[in-house]
């Protein structure tokens, strides 16, 4: 064999042994399981107003087609970042300015991301926090009140939405501090001049008063939304993102000790307080811009706030007599009028306090002082 042919075999050789390496590679390729790792956002909270962005960065563990949608704490599509977009093995990174998809800046709130990734060989994996994550529900123990600067301060340990109420143990709710407001981790303050819902009520100056604080957790990686003044939650959802296409459902998987409030699964636009008047009818004249009553008059009670929403539901309405249950009606609705007859109650000054409960365990309170002639 002459020296040019062996040189010919010897290419050949080298060149079928690098095809055949990069088969087996190509090959070790397309069998790598596909996953999504290392999710993690930053900042966890952020101010679009003022320009600011949230990072999204994940590891793909090869290549895929990428798909990155941003929702609100309702599953209601806020935006897509990117779709079906072709990305390389490895961390990759996108950012969100804060605005849906019309271009409107999203209010205050809690918001998340999902991440689905598809292959060249058609297999698909989603990252969806809401799977694994989300809704534990915990009590704040320690927690600070001084009176003087007017301040409720707690520690969270991880962001969350935070419920803070005040009331008498074994009485009646007195105020709501926060409802189910978004709050980062770590210091958080409540401004709080030691007044009830209605500030004709000290609270701090009665005896037996409590506090009560709970927190929801969000699903993992959301990120906290602050700063908008121009638009609330419940206006954006029912004029502006009306109608807007929802999450896909996916079944939650619950780990064992975990306590799921039942609050995670109602609307952050229909989960609150609610608002209220309470007036009485048939007073006998005033002291003081005080009500006075005889033996008998009727108590009228009233949404305010949102009514449009909830009239027509069913609430429990109970009575409180300085701080003690005098009356309850447990299926009650609004407008709702009480009649009521006084002649057993002492000469003098008096609290009357309602509590209205929604359905979905919310709890608004409205109190009003009154003189019995």
């Amino acid at each position: 064999m002459s020296r040019l042919s062996q040189y010919w075999w010897l290419i050949l050789i080298i060149t079928t042994i690098f095809y055949s390496c990069s088969l087996k590679q190509q090959i070790q390729i397309e069998k790598e399981p596909l996953t999504i790792n290392k999710v993690a956002v930053k900042p966890t909270a952020f101010n679009p107003k003022k320009g600011e962005k949230v990072e999204i960065s994940y590891f793909l563990s090869k290549k895929a087609y990428i798909t990155i949608k941003v929702f609100d704490p309702d599953c209601g599509l806020i935006k897509t970042i990117i779709d079906k977009k072709l990305e390389n093995k490895g961390i990759n990174k996108h950012y969100w300015d804060g605005k849906d998809m019309d271009g409107n800046v999203v209010p205050n709130q809690a918001y998340f991301f999902t991440i689905e990734a598809k292959d060249k060989a058609g297999n698909i994996v989603v990252y969806d926090p809401t799977i694994f994550s989300g809704g534990d529900e915990e009590d704040i123990v320690d927690i600070n009140i001084d009176e003087e600067a007017g301040t409720v301060s707690f520690r969270l340990p991880k962001p969350a939405w935070v419920l803070g109420r005040v009331g008498i143990k074994g009485g009646p709710l007195l105020k709501t501090l926060i409802d189910w407001e978004p709050r980062p981790a770590g210091e958080n303050i409540i401004f709080w001049d030691g007044y009830d819902e209605s500030k004709v009520v000290k609270v701090t100056d009665l005896p037996g008063y409590s506090m009560m604080i709970t927190t929801m957790a969000f699903p993992e990686n959301s990120v906290i939304i602050f700063g908008n003044k121009d638009i609330d939650y419940l206006t954006y959802k029912t004029q502006i993102a009306k109608g807007r296409e929802k999450k896909e459902k996916r079944l939650r998987k619950i780990q064992e000790n975990t306590s799921i409030s039942k609050h995670y699964k109602l609307s952050r636009v229909f989960d609150h307080a609610p608002k209220f008047s309470v007036s009485i009818l048939g007073e006998e004249g005033r002291k003081n811009n005080i009500p006075i009553i005889g033996d008998q008059c009727l108590v009228r009670v009233e949404l305010l706030k949102n009514k449009e929403f909830i009239t027509g539901q069913r609430f429990e309405i109970a009575f409180y007599l300085d701080y003690q249950l005098y009356a309850e009606e447990e299926e009650g609705y609004t407008p709702y009028n009480w009649k009521w007859d006084t002649r057993g109650i002492p000469s003098g000054r008096h609290v009357l306090t309602v509590n209205v409960v929604t359905l979905g365990d919310q709890v608004g309170a409205q109190s009003l002082i009154f003189i019995r002639k």
